[in-house]
Formats: C-alpha cells, sequence, structure tokens
C-alpha cells in the first residue's frame, strides 16, 4: 500500500510542479513521478523493515562457559566492542557508517543533502546474547536491534556455528 501511495503521490507531484502541455506530457511526467515516487517508497519500506529487532532463540546442547568463550572470539573483534558483560548476558555494539542506497538517492536529489548524509549519517547496532543454564545445556536467546546492515545473517551464523563445538 506504502508503494502504491508512493506512486501515485510522485506522479501527481511532478505532474504537478513541470506543468505539463497535453495529455502526453502529462502522462510522461506523471509516469516520471510515479516511478521516482515508488523507489523513494521502497526505499522507506526496506528502511523500516531493516530497522527491526531481531529475536532468536534455541535450545542448545553446550555449557554456557563454552557459548560465553565462543561469543567472545566471534564478537570480540573490530567492528565489535563489548559494552556489557554479566552472569548470562553478553552485550556488544558496533557503529554502522552510511547506507550506499540512501546515499544514492539523496545525491540524484540534490548534491548537498546526499553529501550531508554521507558526512553525518551514523548509527549504531547493539548484540544482547542471554544464556540461560538447563539441565540438557542452554537456552540461548539472540536479539541484535536493528536486523539490517547484515545483522540477521550475522546472528545466524554465529548461531549457526555453534554446532561446530557440539
Amino acid at each position: 500500500m506504502a508503494l502504491l501511495g508512493g506512486g501515485v503521490i510522485g506522479g501527481a507531484a511532478v505532474a504537478t510542479l513541470s506543468r505539463p502541455e497535453g495529455i502526453q506530457q502529462v502522462l510522461t511526467t506523471f509516469a516520471i513521478g510515479a516511478i521516482f515516487g515508488l523507489v523513494i517508497a521502497l526505499f522507506a519500506v526496506a528502511e523500516w523493515a531493516g530497522s527491526r529487532l531481531y529475536r532468536l532463540r534455541r535450545r542448545v546442547p553446550l555449557p554456557p562457559e563454552s557459548i560465553s568463550t565462543h561469543a567472545a572470539r566471534w564478537f570480540g573483534g573490530p567492528p565489535w566492542t563489548l559494552a556489557r558483560q554479566q552472569s548470562g548476558e553478553l552485550v556488544y555494539w558496533r557503529q554502522l557508517g552510511p547506507n550506499f542506497f540512501t546515499a544514492l538517492v539523496l545525491l540524484v536529489i540534490g548534491v548537498v543533502p546526499g553529501l550531508l548524509y554521507l558526512f553525518f549519517a551514523r548509527g549504531t547496532q547493539t548484540i544482547a546474547i542471554g544464556i540461560v543454564p538447563t539441565a540438557t545445556g542452554s537456552d540461548l536467546e539472540i536479539l541484535i536491534q536493528p536486523q539490517g546492515h547484515d545483522g540477521r545473517r550475522a546472528v545466524n551464523r554465529f548461531f549457526n556455528s555453534l554446532h561446530d563445538l557440539v
């Protein structure tokens, strides 16, 4: 729905601002604006989906110490930094740079917005690993916010790497 709305609004805006003469020019400018609006709306939906929290919960047949040691090896180096380590909880974070696609769209709109975005757009990504010992191993919960910027893939790769320890 957001994509359709973005296309219609973009088409109407470009068609209105360009002051076309004749139906052919109206349709052409509307089509160009609709495509541009769809691209912007698609980008907005992708950014929203990538900014959500991703949670993975599993029971693993490993003691908590093995998981903590493996997490320290996996996330202990650059670009990740250990933010907090308590019993049963590890929190790592990393700084994110600007998104290339966003920069490209903003550069198409105007050089100044694109350059401002490239110089000042920064964010962080946080991963929290909770480990609860059980009789048969550990209950593991991994949270990452935002899940975009390869975060979801990093969590899944870490979890899959635990199978090598069994």
